[in-house]
């Protein structure tokens, strides 16, 4: 058979890592508390458990279904003409001792200068009747471990408590802080509670916490715990997570009338060290009979006969008794302190407050008894520091400083332009050399434009100490310039040699022809013509001699 168990691992564990330890172990993973990565909701056989608990990984393991319960005693529902107001809102800004011993004081004035503006309060508990006149429109739902968000019912107490702790807190008649912004996170049913619950609505607010402040939102918060049970590991470490993420925690000390260091007695979140635990005191500044005690109690709060915001309709009142009704009075007075908080939220902020508390309590009041104080009760009782107008905040200083943010974007644009030169050269051998050269310019053009941005920062310093940052509206300027410059360059387009022309021959001279040589003289002979029967010199001879051929 398979139990419920929240397995909580050590914090440089991851979530691969514990998957593969569960696997080697054969156990599958059913949910992750998303936000608090350390803690699983897993099923396995009991045989597994102290196998697991060996395992180097594993910080603790609680079942699932450990009960958790209210930390009220008593519940007088009444309707809201029945009571004047609760007694606990004039105690918290009283140093003195009550000069009334009656069980209820019918008169008492409330005096308050902050009323937690701007400053959230996670209420987790059984919820809230939204819509009661006391939260006005103050109140929301983070998380209800019981129904859906569709659920009409979503986040809508059933039984009392958490409207009543919410009214206590913050609520416009009964509240300590009257403008805290109220967050619901609803764990209980009407059955009670498991740790399964309490740490599902636990990380429910730290998830919206944290979404907060990554949105750059700078609101406090402050958690609620009136609630108690066997101590667990796993709930501390949630717990604790809360805290190193910035949010106070309040906690109830529990109704046991016991010592909360007593061995073998643990009640979880009240044994939180950096939890502010709160006992409860009835109206005779005693120690409430059931209230818990011991030094892990940082102070005491009203808690007997408080009268808040009813859950059966919007105008009821209730009355209860309880340390659940004391932890409200202080996580109010938390709000208070927070409103004009300006440092990071973080776990430094949350020791301030807690150490606030602390010395800001009225001291030795409380009527307690002998064996209260001998296991180290400290006597100091809530007090809240807001009671007269705060001196009037004026300006001390005034500072400006420019900002100047300077964007500088560079565009160049080539252009090209050319020019041919031609050039001949008659070369030694009388050949020539034609060449052309292609003569460049280029012409850089740089467009430059300078975006100058100047945005105002006004830091104000003011007489309480505290400083305010004012952006101003930034001024932008828009300058355009050139930067010029050229580069020449040659490049020879063509050459060409053109080689010397060939000289005419000169003419040769006709060969002078030997003379033909003189013929021989014939010797002078005389001829006779036989035509005409003369007798011929030699000159007339051969005239003579080509007739007669014919």
């Amino acid at each position: 058979m398979k139990n419920e168990y929240i397995v909580t691992t050590h914090k440089d564990v991851d979530q691969y890592e514990f998957v593969k330890l569960l696997r080697k172990h054969d156990i599958d993973i059913n949910v992750n508390f998303s936000g608090l990565e350390r803690h699983y909701y897993v099923s396995f056989a009991a045989s597994k458990l102290e196998m697991l608990l060996a395992e180097p990984e594993i910080l603790h393991i609680a079942p699932a279904e450990a009960p958790v319960k209210l930390m009220a005693t008593q519940n007088i529902s009444v309707n809201a003409s029945g009571f004047g107001g609760n007694w606990g809102l004039t105690r918290i800004c009283k140093r003195d001792e009550w000069n009334d011993n009656t069980w209820y004081p019918n008169s008492g004035t409330y005096t308050y200068f902050r009323t937690g503006k701007d400053v959230d309060v996670y209420v987790v508990d059984t919820g809230a009747r939204l819509t009661h006149t006391d939260f006005e429109d103050r109140i929301s739902v983070v998380y209800d471990h019981y129904k859906s968000s569709k659920d009409l019912r979503y986040g809508v107490d059933e039984q009392g408590h958490g409207t009543h702790v919410a009214s206590t807190i913050a609520g416009k008649k009964y509240g300590v802080a009257k403008e805290a912004q109220i967050l619901v996170s609803r764990v209980f049913e009407t059955g009670g509670a498991t740790l399964t619950a309490i740490i599902s609505g636990i990380n429910a607010c730290l998830v919206h916490h944290n979404q907060k402040k990554a949105a750059g939102m700078n609101r406090p918060s402050v958690m609620n715990l009136s609630l108690g049970g066997p101590a667990h590991i796993t709930e501390e470490q949630a717990i604790n997570d809360c805290i190193d993420a910035g949010i106070v925690i309040v906690a109830a000390a529990g109704n046991d009338g016991r010592d909360l260091a007593e061995p073998g007695y643990d009640v979880m979140p009240a044994e939180i060290a950096r939890a502010v635990t709160v006992g409860a005191a009835d109206i005779q500044d005693r120690a409430a009979t059931f209230s818990n005690y011991g030094y892990m109690v940082d102070v005491f709060a009203p808690g007997m006969y408080i009268t808040a915001a009813g859950f059966e309709r919007d105008n009821d009142e209730a009355m209860l008794s309880g340390t659940s009704m004391a932890s409200p009075h202080v996580a109010g007075v938390c709000a208070l302190k927070l409103q004009k908080n300006t440092a990071p939220i973080d776990g430094t902020l949350v020791k301030e407050v807690h150490d606030w508390i602390w010395n800001n309590a009225t001291n030795n009041t409380l009527n307690l008894s002998e064996s209260i104080t001998s296991a180290g009760t400290a006597n100091k009782s809530v007090f809240s520091d807001f009671l007269v107008a705060e001196e009037p905040v004026t300006e001390v200083s005034r500072t400006i400083e420019d900002v100047v943010e300077i964007a500088v974007t560079r565009d160049p644009v080539t252009t090209t332009t050319f020019e041919d030169t031609t050039e001949t050269v008659t070369n030694p051998d009388g050949s020539t050399t034609t060449t052309v050269t292609r003569h460049y310019t280029d012409t850089n053009v740089i467009t430059v434009t300078t975006t100058t941005t100047t945005t105002p920062i006004t830091t104000i310093t003011y007489s309480d100490g505290s400083t305010e940052v004012i952006t101003g509206e930034p001024t932008v300027n828009v300058a355009v310039t050139e930067e010029i410059s050229t580069v020449e360059r040659t490049e020879v387009i063509s050459e060409e040699t053109t080689p010397a022309p060939t000289p005419e021959p000169e003419p040769t001279p006709e060969p002078t022809p030997e003379p033909e040589p003189e013929p021989e003289p014939e010797p002078d002979m005389l001829y006779t013509c036989t035509e005409d029967g003369y007798v011929c010199g030699p000159e007339c001879w051969d005239e003579h001699r080509a007739k007669e051929k014919k």
